[in-house]
């Protein structure tokens, strides 16, 4: 399939994900690609000889939602979603195969991981069928189960009926364990080991059944990074950790949770954490 298909099937895809209560209306698309723009208006181009499923579909949404779409050729350079579309972010970077196996012996059981609770369409982690597991972004995508983890409820995630797994930006995992200890869930965490500790290690620590070392500090094949040509092995700056977190024990009663260095002066603070126990 070239390039103008593909670019067909993208606009396709913007349609058939538009709101529901865009209807019987009309719809501006901007694109900078003239061969779609040229079959948009039924003309002949090289590329677009004969039909293309991609035609069947833009005709059949625009049917059922009784639009009236309007497409306008915008160069690359004035078009304002470009850059956007072309950019790679850390967001996207996922676990290496020899990482991910490591998580799945340790902590997927025997029927393996069964939900991403955090994830992007370009990362989401894959099962022991080589299937894409059901996961939760943070907006609509294709093979989405749903957005926004925290509006759903996690109660079926016991490591029996949903085995979940989760590696999320740094800075969304203090709100992730306090939305964790409040639904009871059971998931697999991986986090790096950054250095100062932050602040919420101990709670971390203390809802953790067990932790496992991915890779340390400089380890070559933990993560794969997103780049224009693909994913790429880099150093790990950090090391990276795989944490079974089971905010109840095994007699039903929650695990303690450390929170008393809340209330610590800001200069006690790198002292207290510098003397709780990590992996080895």
């Amino acid at each position: 399939m070239n390039i103008n298909f593909k670019e067909m099937w993208a606009v396709a895809k913007s349609l058939e994900f538009l709101p529901t209560e865009i209807r019987d209306s009309r719809v501006d698309v901007q694109v900078d690609n003239q061969a779609i723009n040229y079959s948009h208006l039924a003309l002949k181009s090289f590329s677009f000889q004969g039909p293309h499923p991609s035609r069947s579909a833009h005709f059949s949404l625009v049917s059922a939602k009784n639009i009236a779409l309007s497409m306008r050729y915008i160069p690359s350079e004035m078009n304002a979603a470009d850059g956007f579309s072309r950019r790679v972010t850390g967001k996207e970077t996922i676990l290496s195969p020899r990482c991910w196996q490591t998580v799945q012996a340790e902590f997927g059981g025997e029927s393996g991981h069964t939900l991403d609770i955090m994830a992007l369409g370009s990362n989401v982690i894959r099962d022991k069928e080589g299937k894409a597991l059901k996961h939760f972004t943070p907006y609509p995508t294709p093979g989405s189960a749903g957005i926004n983890v925290c509006n759903h409820d996690l109660h079926e995630c016991d490591g029996v009926k949903d085995n979940a797994y989760v590696f999320l930006p740094f800075g969304l995992i203090f709100p992730l364990l306090r939305f964790l200890l409040s639904q009871d869930v059971v998931v697999t965490l991986v986090v790096l080991r950054v250095s100062p500790l932050p602040v919420w290690w101990p709670i971390l620590q203390g809802m953790s059944q067990r932790m496992i070392v991915l890779g340390r500090k400089g380890c070559q094949d933990a993560l794969l990074f997103p780049k224009k040509q693909g994913f790429r092995f880099r150093p790990l700056t950090f090391g990276l950790l795989a944490c079974r977190v089971e905010p109840r024990d095994q007699s039903g009663a929650q695990r303690h949770t450390v929170l008393f260095f809340l209330f610590l002066p800001s200069q006690s603070l790198p002292r207290v954490l510098s003397k709780l126990p990590l992996p080895q």
